[in-house]
Formats: C-alpha cells, sequence, structure tokens
C-alpha cells in the first residue's frame, strides 16, 4: 500500500510540474465566499500550532484560508487508505481540490509539496464485536460460554489454521459434550476472562472480549483498536472459542508465551490453538469459529455486518455468525494532525458544498439544488472523517450545518437535510459538546429561514407545481425531524413546530392580502369603484382558499396543522375589518337606487357570502366558529329594501312591456306559453333567486323581508292576470258575436294564465317558508305557526286571483261552445226513433272530440282537465234540457234518452283517460238527468210500485201526525188470501179512538205479494151525514214480507200470534218525479186511472185540513 502511495504520488509530483493549464478549473466561474460564510469557516488550530503558526487565524484573509484548509486536504488524500466506494483516484481528487480552490499551478505545487513532507499518519483500525447468533452449543446444558480473541495478521499467513491437526483426541467436534464443574474464584488467567473484562495477549497485539456465559446468541457491544502497518496486506482474525472454567485458551496462551521461539501474531494464534488442544479427558476450552477479514475490501466509510464462522480446517464444524462494525482511523498524536478535527471537516464541507451550489445554479438558472454533493467530494469527506475518526453523528452533524448555511441565501432540496436529520435524530449528542452549540444555531437559522419561507409560501411553493410540493413536503419532514432534537427543543424555548408554523402563516396571509388589495386599488373616490376593487379581489382570494384547501391542507394536515383553517379564519378577519369600514363610512347619498348600483351592490355582497361559505370545508368540529363575516347582513341591511322596492317596480315594467308587444303565437309544439309567462315566472324566480342567496340569519328580520317579498310577488301576479284579462277583452273574447273556435291564441292564453300561478302556488318551497318559520320557533311554536299561516294567506289571496279570472275565461268557453252543443242536442231529439242511436249521436260526439284533440294538444294537463270538466257541465246541462221538457212520450222514448247518457258518459270517461268517474257522477246536471231516466223508461205498473215505495219511506220518517191505525195483516199460503183486520169497517161514532175488530180476506197470490211496491192502503175517513166524508188520513203497509207468505199454517191458529202493526197516518202526495211522469202519460189508462184517484185523495185531504 505504502509503496503504491508513493508511486500515485510521484506520478503527481512529475505531472503538476508540466503545465497544468488543461486541468479545468471553475474557481474563477464560482461566485467567492461572502465575508460572514468565510469567518464562520475558520479553522480553530490547536495551541501548540497557534504560537508558532504566522497565520492570523481570527481574521485570516482568503488566500490563508484556502491556502490552509487545501492543504490539510491535500495531505489527508496524499495518505488516503481503505477502499473507496467512490472509484475516485488520487489524483483526480487533487485536481478537484485544485479546481474548488481555486489554486493556480505554483499555488498548488507549493501546497502539495509541504503536505507530502509532513510525517506519515498512523493508520488505526476499530474494531466493534456485536454479537453472535445461532453458535453450535458445546455443554451438555445445551449452551455454550463465548468469548473472541481478536488481532492483526499478514496475509501471506493467512493459511496457518488449516494445517493444524487435531491432536490426539481427533477433531474437536467429534468430542463429547463435556459438563460444566463449578467456576473458579481468585487469581489466575481464568479469573480475567471471567470477570467480564478484555484481556489483552501478545503486548497488546492481541485482544479478547468477555466471555458471556450460556448462550448461542451472545451480545458484547465491545470495541477494540489495533495499529495497521499495511492495509492491503493485513488481515482482521478473530477466533471464536467455549470457555471452560479449569482450563481455558487463556491459560494455554500464557504457555505459549513462555516460548521463545515463538515470534509473529499469526504464529502465536497457531501455537495456542495447538495448546489448547489436548488428548486427555481433561476438559479444555472448545473451538468455536473463526473470522479472517481483509482490511483491503474495508471501505473508507467503514462496514457494518453479518461474518460467517469458519472451521479451523476441513474436518472441523463450525456454524453461526457474527456481527462486527469496522473502521479505519489515524493516531491523534502530534504530528500528524494540525488542525481541529471538526472544525476542519465542517470548513471543508462548507467549502465543496459552496463551491458545487453556486456551479449548479450558474448552470440552472430555474431550477434547485439537491444538495447531492458530487463523487470527488463525498470521497474526500469520507476520508477527512476517517482520518480524524468522526462518527457518523458528526458527519451528519456537519452536513446540516452546512446545509443550513446554504439555505440561508439559495433555494435547495430538502430531501439531502432530511437524510442527514434522520442519522441524527435519536441519538444522543451529549459526546458531541463542541459541536451542539453551532449545530443547534444553524438549526435555529434554518427554521427562522423556513418560517420566513411559510409566510411567502404562495410565492415559493406553487400550488400548481408538482415538484415544488414535494419539496414543501421534504421541508416539512427536515422541519418535523429537527423539532425532535432535544437540544434543539431547549434552546428553542420548547415552542412547537405547530405554533411556529400557525404564526408564520398568519402573518404571511396577513401581508399577502394586504398586498394584494394594493393591487385592486379603486379607480375612482365612489361606492362603485369600492366594490368593483373588491371583487376583482375576491377573485384571488377565493383561488388562494382553493389551493389552500385542496392543495397545502394535505401537507401540512399530517403535522397536526390545518392550514386551510388558519389561512380561512385570517381572510374573514381581514376582509371583515376592510368591509366594515368601508361600509360605514357610506352616508344616505350613496344608497342609490339603479339597476347598475343594485347589480354591483348585491355582486359584492353574494361575493362576500361566497367567501363566508368556505367555513363548510373547515373540518366538522370547526363550522360552528362564529366568523367575522356572520355581521355581513348588518352592514348591507339599508340596501334589502332598496333592492326589493326597486325589483318590484321593474317586474312590472317588464311585465306590461312584455304582454304589450308579445305576438301570442305557438314557437314549437313543446312550449305551449308565450314570453310574458315566461318573463313573469322569471320575475319571480329571480326574487326567490336573491332571497335564497340572501340567507337572511336574522329570523325575525327574515320573516318580515319574506312578508314583503311574498306580497310583492303577488302584486306582480295579479298584475299579469289582469294584463291578460283586458287584452282578452279587447279582442273581444267575451262578446256574444260571431263564431267561436278553439284557437291557439286561446289555449296559449290558458297555459300562460296557469303557467304563472303554477310558479305562484311553488313560492312557499322557493322561498324556502320552513327554514323561515322554524327560525322562529324561538317565540313557540303556535306564534311560528300563525307566521307561516300568514304567509300562506298572502299566497292564497293572489292564488284566488288567478282562479277566479281562469274560471271566468273557462266559462265564457264552456257558454260560447254551449250553443254549438244545444243545437246538436236539439238535432238528436228530432231524429226518427228507427235511427240507430249512435248515427243519431254521432255528430255531437264528432263535434266534442274535435275540439278536445285540439284542446289536449295545446293546454296544459291542469287547464285541459277544467275545461273538459266545464264542457262535460254544458252537456249535461243542454241534456238534462232535453230531458226536462214536458212531453207526453212513452216510456221506450225516455229508455232512448237513457241509452244516449250513457254512451256520453262513456265518451267524457274515455277508458279511464278522460274525466274521472266520480267528477262525473257529482255533476248537478247528470244527477237530475240520471235520475229522471231511471224512473221515466219504466212501465207504469212498476213506476206507481215505486210511487208507493217511496211513500213507504216518507211515512217511516216523516214527523207530521194525523194520528195512527193498529191492525194485523197475514198471508195463507194454502189460501193464497192475505187477511186483513178491517176493508171497510163499521162506524164508530163519538170516538178519536175507534176499535173495529174486524178481518177482511183478499185473494192475492204469494207471487203479486212478491211484487216490488206491491201495498195495503189503509184510508181513515171521518163520515158525515149531510156532506161528504172528511178525510182523515192514509198508510200503507208493504206485503213484500207479511208474515205466513211461507206458511203452511191454517189461518186461524196462525192469525192468533200475530203482532198488531201501528202505522202513522199521513195525506197524499202528488208532487214527486213518478207522479209527474204518470201525470205526463196522458195516453195510458191504467196512469192516468192512478193519478186521478191520487188526485181526488190529495183534494180531500187538501179540503179536510183546518
Amino acid at each position: 500500500m505504502e509503496s503504491f502511495l508513493f508511486g500515485e504520488i510521484g506520478n503527481l509530483i512529475d505531472s503538476y510540474s508540466l503545465d497544468l493549464t488543461n486541468i479545468m478549473t471553475c474557481a474563477s466561474k464560482a461566485s467567492t465566499v461572502d465575508d460572514h460564510l468565510l469567518n464562520q469557516q475558520q479553522l480553530k488550530l490547536p495551541d501548540a500550532i497557534q504560537e508558532s503558526s504566522n497565520l492570523q487565524v481570527q481574521k485570516p484573509n482568503r488566500d490563508q484560508w484556502c491556502s490552509v484548509c487545501g492543504g490539510e486536504v491535500m495531505y489527508i488524500i496524499i495518505h488516503r487508505f481503505g477502499t473507496d466506494d467512490f472509484n475516485q483516484s488520487t489524483k483526480g481528487l487533487l485536481s478537484y481540490v485544485k479546481e474548488v480552490f481555486g489554486f493556480d499551478n505554483a499555488k498548488f505545487n507549493q501546497i502539495f509539496q509541504t503536505a507530502k513532507e509532513r510525517p506519515h499518519p498512523k493508520r488505526l483500525v476499530k474494531v466493534e464485536v456485536l454479537q453472535a447468533r445461532d453458535l453450535e452449543a458445546k455443554d451438555v446444558n445445551g449452551f455454550s460460554d463465548p468469548f473472541c480473541m481478536l488481532g492483526i495478521v499478514k496475509n501471506t499467513d493467512i493459511d496457518f489454521r488449516r494445517d493444524t491437526p487435531a491432536q490426539r483426541g481427533g477433531s474437536l467436534r467429534n468430542k463429547t459434550k463435556k459438563e460444566k464443574k463449578p467456576k473458579r474464584s481468585g487469581s489466575g488467567s481464568g479469573s480475567k476472562l471471567a470477570s467480564g473484562k478484555a484481556v489483552e495477549l501478545y503486548d497488546g497485539k492481541i485482544l479478547m472480549t468477555s466471555i458471556q456465559y450460556e448462550t448461542l446468541n451472545p451480545v458484547w457491544n465491545e470495541t477494540f483498536q489495533f495499529e495497521v502497518d499495511n492495509v492491503q496486506n493485513d488481515i482482521l482474525h478473530i477466533d471464536m472459542w467455549d470457555h471452560d472454567d479449569d482450563v481455558t485458551v487463556l491459560d494455554a496462551a500464557s504457555k505459549v508465551m513462555k516460548i521463545k521461539s515463538v515470534t509473529g501474531i499469526s504464529r502465536y494464534f497457531k501455537q495456542v490453538l495447538q495448546s489448547a488442544t489436548t488428548a486427555s479427558d481433561e476438559s479444555v476450552d472448545d473451538f468455536l469459529g473463526c473470522i479472517d477479514v481483509p482490511l483491503s475490501e474495508i471501505s473508507a466509510t467503514g462496514t457494518e455486518g453479518w461474518y460467517d464462522l469458519q472451521a479451523r480446517s476441513s474436518r472441523s464444524n463450525v456454524q453461526g455468525q457474527c456481527q462486527l462494525r469496522i473502521q479505519f482511523s489515524t493516531a491523534k498524536e502530534s504530528g500528524f494532525h494540525l488542525y481541529d478535527p471538526r472544525e476542519l471537516y465542517a470548513a471543508v464541507n462548507q467549502k465543496f458544498a459552496e463551491y458545487e451550489a453556486d456551479l449548479f445554479y450558474s448552470q440552472n438558472k430555474d431550477k434547485f439544488w439537491d444538495c447531492d454533493l458530487s463523487v470527488q467530494t463525498l470521497s474526500i469527506l469520507s476520508q477527512i472523517a476517517m482520518h480524524y475518526d468522526l462518527t457518523v453523528c458528526q458527519q451528519s452533524i456537519h452536513a446540516v450545518n452546512c446545509i443550513c448555511k446554504i439555505h440561508n441565501y439559495k433555494h435547495i432540496e430538502y430531501k439531502v437535510l432530511a437524510n442527514e436529520l434522520k442519522q441524527i435524530s435519536g441519538q444522543s449528542l451529549d459526546k458531541y459538546p463542541e459541536d451542539v452549540e453551532e449545530f443547534v444555531s444553524c438549526l435555529e437559522e434554518f427554521v427562522n429561514r423556513s418560517m420566513v419561507i411559510f409566510r411567502h409560501v404562495r410565492d415559493v411553493f406553487r400550488y400548481k407545481d408538482e415538484k415544488s410540493l414535494v419539496r414543501l413536503n421534504d421541508l416539512l419532514k427536515c422541519l418535523e425531524l429537527i423539532y425532535n432534537i432535544p437540544e434543539f427543543q431547549r434552546k428553542h424555548l420548547h415552542k412547537t413546530l405547530l405554533e411556529d408554523i400557525q404564526d408564520a402563516f398568519k402573518d404571511g396571509t396577513e401581508k399577502w392580502y394586504i398586498n394584494q388589495r394594493g393591487l385592486f386599488t379603486p379607480k375612482t373616490e365612489s361606492i362603485q369603484s369600492e366594490f368593483k376593487a373588491f371583487i376583482e379581489l375576491a377573485n384571488n382570494l377565493f383561488i388562494d382558499l382553493y389551493a389552500a384547501r385542496n392543495y397545502y391542507n394535505n401537507l401540512f394536515t399530517r403535522l397536526g396543522e390545518d392550514y386551510f383553517t388558519t389561512v380561512f379564519l385570517t381572510i374573514d378577519y381581514l376582509v371583515a375589518r376592510d368591509v366594515q369600514k368601508m361600509m360605514e363610512a357610506l352616508d344616505d347619498s350613496s344608497l342609490e337606487c339603479s339597476d347598475k348600483v343594485d347589480k354591483l351592490t348585491f355582486q359584492f355582497y353574494f361575493t362576500l357570502k361566497e367567501i363566508a361559505k368556505y367555513r363548510l370545508q373547515l373540518e366538522a368540529h370547526n363550522q360552528s366558529i362564529k366568523l367575522k363575516l356572520d355581521l355581513l347582513y348588518k352592514w348591507f341591511t339599508p340596501f334589502i329594501k332598496l333592492w326589493f322596492d326597486f325589483a318590484h317596480e321593474s317586474s312590472i315594467n317588464r311585465i306590461k312591456k312584455a304582454v304589450e308587444i308579445e305576438e301570442v303565437e305557438v314557437i314549437d309544439s313543446y312550449v305551449k306559453y308565450s314570453t310574458s309567462a315566461v318573463d313573469t315566472s322569471c320575475c319571480f324566480q329571480q326574487i326567490c333567486d336573491f332571497w335564497k342567496a340572501l340567507d337572511w340569519p336574522d329570523a325575525d328580520d327574515a320573516f318580515v323581508l319574506l312578508s314583503n317579498i311574498v306580497s310583492d310577488i303577488c302584486t306582480v301576479g295579479s298584475c299579469y292576470v289582469d294584463l291578460i284579462y283586458d287584452r282578452l277583452h279587447r279582442v273581444h273574447f267575451y262578446d256574444d258575436e260571431g263564431q267561436f273556435d278553439i284557437t291557439d291564441q286561446l289555449c296559449i292564453t290558458l297555459n300562460n294564465l296557469d303557467h304563472v300561478r303554477r310558479s305562484l302556488q311553488s313560492l312557499p318551497e322557493q322561498l324556502k317558508f320552513d327554514k323561515v318559520v322554524s327560525g322562529l320557533s324561538h317565540h313557540g311554536t303556535v306564534r311560528a305557526e300563525n307566521c307561516r299561516d300568514q304567509l300562506l294567506n298572502i299566497i292564497q289571496s293572489g292564488d284566488e286571483n288567478f282562479e277566479v279570472k281562469i274560471s271566468a275565461l273557462i266559462d265564457n268557453i264552456g257558454k260560447k261552445m254551449g250553443v254549438d252543443i244545444n243545437q246538436f242536442i236539439q238535432q238528436f231529439s228530432k231524429v226518427p226513433e228507427n235511427v240507430e242511436i249512435y248515427q243519431a249521436l254521432n255528430p255531437l260526439l264528432q263535434y266534442l272530440d274535435s275540439n278536445l284533440i285540439k284542446l289536449n294538444e295545446c293546454l296544459f294537463g291542469g287547464v285541459f282537465d277544467k275545461i273538459v270538466v266545464k264542457i262535460l257541465n254544458v252537456v249535461m246541462e243542454n241534456f238534462w234540457n232535453l230531458v226536462n221538457t214536458k212531453c207526453t212520450k212513452p216510456a221506450q222514448y225516455y229508455e232512448r234518452l237513457w241509452d244516449c247518457l250513457q254512451i256520453l258518459l262513456e265518451f267524457f270517461v274515455a277508458d279511464g283517460d278522460g274525466v274521472k268517474m266520480n267528477v262525473i257522477l257529482n255533476d248537478g246536471f247528470y244527477q237530475m238527468s240520471s235520475s229522471y231516466l231511471t224512473k221515466a223508461k219504466l212501465d207504469t205498473g212498476i213506476l206507481i210500485g215505486k210511487y208507493f215505495t217511496d211513500k213507504l219511506e216518507y211515512q217511516a220518517k216523516t214527523n207530521d201526525y194525523f194520528g195512527s191505525l193498529t191492525f194485523k195483516v197475514f198471508y195463507s199460503s194454502t189460501a193464497q188470501s192475505l187477511f186483513v183486520n178491517e176493508k171497510s169497517t163499521k162506524i164508530v161514532k163519538k170516538t178519536l179512538d175507534p176499535y173495529f175488530g174486524e178481518t177482511f180476506t183478499f185473494n192475492i197470490s204469494d207471487k203479486l205479494c212478491a211484487t216490488s211496491g206491491a201495498v195495503v192502503l189503509f184510508t181513515v175517513m171521518d163520515h158525515n151525514i149531510l156532506r161528504k166524508n172528511d178525510y182523515a188520513g192514509e198508510c200503507v203497509v208493504s206485503i213484500n214480507k207479511v208474515p205466513g207468505l211461507s206458511w203452511d199454517e191454517n189461518v186461524p191458529g196462525m192469525g192468533a200470534d200475530l203482532p198488531e202493526i201501528e202505522l202513522k197516518l199521513t195525506h197524499p202526495d202528488i208532487s214527486g218525479e213518478i207522479f209527474a211522469i204518470l201525470n205526463n202519460r196522458t195516453s195510458d189508462k191504467e196512469a192516468m186511472a192512478f193519478v186521478k184517484k191520487r188526485t181526488n185523495m190529495y183534494e180531500a185531504a187538501q179540503d179536510s185540513l183546518p
């Protein structure tokens, strides 16, 4: 190794004595180090050297600093050893040092020669025996008591252990496992091992670990150090033994030490091995395996790993692994190291990092340096760390310090810094007291700089730049690691990262907002300009809140910081503050009412409402937070009534103009109303949308405002109805003259009214009545519901106006169609009876069908239903007039009319698609026609029976009292006779309660008794001698179900058990439908006889009345 290094250096000297102009140097390109950075990089020389040094260490100039630092780096490169993980040559590294420090050829040669002439450093290797696993059990208890022997041997003697034969007893692997005897105490070599302390042999060139008892997985964590003569040829050799208390390897080593002929470490190991092996059954230490590690394979940065235990010969068998950590360093004696190690490492790290950073930024204007040092720099730093025995933690501390200083004036990537901080995280820094102060100071600088960046997070980390957000995420990882370092926390007064970030965000958001306000300054001193400027500003606020919620918040949430909430609440405060000042500065003269001002005012208002709506994107537990913008409605209250007044007036004018200029015609088959209805409904909808957007928070004020809004809308609706009604008058729609036709214009007018009316009826939902009423619940349920009723009454009043006008229009349509319908019905009545009824009725049906098809095509469903019902009513009215005409037609004529009624009924029902059956059945004219024809089509006998059936019903429920009649009635089936206790009785004088006691027999068949309407009529008369008898009353009894109608017993026996029947006496009635029908049948003798008899009885009864 030595010859190799000197040969390399000789070549270097020769090359540097030649022309070095071809060696690339970027010193002139790189920016010079600032003075404050130079002061940070001052080297502290040891005291002895400081006294003899001509350098002004306190304030060195740049050349002096470069000479001192560069010379030390060259010295380390010249004497570098260990495997270079970065595959760099000595020549290449020296060239790079020349480039970084900006040395010219003469300066470089001078410094190089000085470094070369310094004494060589003493090389050391530090070995940490950490632990072993899965060892072979040498004892009968299933365990071993392992310990290790370590030393450096020459590569030429590496085969010494393989030729050692098994002595007398054969291979140790075949020996019977021995039983352990009690451990000895006292002096001697055995006691040293048992004490657990490492033991030195062969003048300290062989070291031994402590013994770990009864384990196959021992843990030592013991460190040993050896001087290295030749890194290329030396080998670290380790023997592992199982300890025995009687005869130990240490005893064998003592015997070997007495042999004068034993020279060399490798020979010593061999003799110890041979001495420890016996031929008897004597208990000795057992060999567990060995490890050989060539130092030429050890990296300058050190190595750590598990090494397999090897057998000492081909006949041996071992198992298990041992974990080692091996590192190089150099001795600290004066003459080798001129400078404080950590100061030199920090200065070199800083110098090379700044050089590479400046070089990167000179070639990449729009990128960020990733802090990943070049392989040349990493190779040099690894050699410095190795020479000065700097731990990984120390190296990371200096790397962090370096990056933090660069971060003060350059934007960087943060991944490397995060990795370095991870190396430090969780480690105790108490063993590096000289490094901690500067380290913490650099961390504070980094944190302070980071907080400045967070104040400008919108500019530094653009939310649409994915790479930028990755940088932000890496920065947050770094800060998390920093705030978890106890030393930093103590210096930082235990303030949390969350607190610092929140402060930075609040301050940064406020400054950003102020800057944005400055960008949108009103162009003139007017309220309009103020509003316009703020609306433009709001667009940027929306973008910022969107970015905060959807981008930045995702990154900061894992820290516990709700970035969006912090930003939103800050903006809420700032916006509310400015808007309140703006609105309070307004005077009454500023409250104009114009379309332009009102639109701008409420555009401003709703813009602020949109900002406040971001509350809904807060976390659920934060959505109840009271915002400053919650008071927004109070600042705009003066504008609200002005706007509603203006909206009402504008709506009226707009509707008037729409009705005036519109052409009422069909534009499209799918559009069944005209522009005036659209404009009117749009006016309603705009007011509703405005109200919903207002979302007025004060419930009491909201009810008052809503009442006015509903009243205004109903007024606008009534205005539209009146305008349509007046237009129909102007076109003579209500005149009786001229032919009437169902036209498109008429249908569109009806649809217009219905469309606007439905818009009016939807107001409770559109204006959110339920929400307003529920907001009044603090006044009590009764009062809240009363308020709802007030609102509904306003709508109902407006709806009634529509209903009246629409009904009047439909009634007029029915009236005009009634003329034609009456003509068709009259034509039908004159058609001969031999003409088939459908043919006779067809003209009317065709007329109705054509008009209803036209109406169905042009009208909305609701309007069509109403007008069909009206047409039905008109048809039924004219049909009733025909039915009710007094004539002497027979029952067959009325049966034909009945069939006609059924056809009309079937027409309007239309298989369930037309008028609902219950609507038809409730029509008054239909009811009268149906009732009359049901009777008029019957035969006279049946009709007379129905007359008496009605008489029975009247007799049962009348309150008139003319006395009563008691009798018995029964029927004998065998005799086919009806027995009644009187027919024409004897006269009973001078009494009001006569008793007759007479029985009369009527020969009548049982079939006739069962006929509907079959009765026995009792007439009671007052006998007079000088004048005709007076009428006292009458009663009837149905014989449909008289006792005995189905019996076979003899009449006397059966009659004795019958109960008496008492009926009220009534007077005759000739006013009903049935009597009128019978009275019209002048050509029917039966009918005329019945009518005459009942008329005589009626007259007699009338004459007997007082």
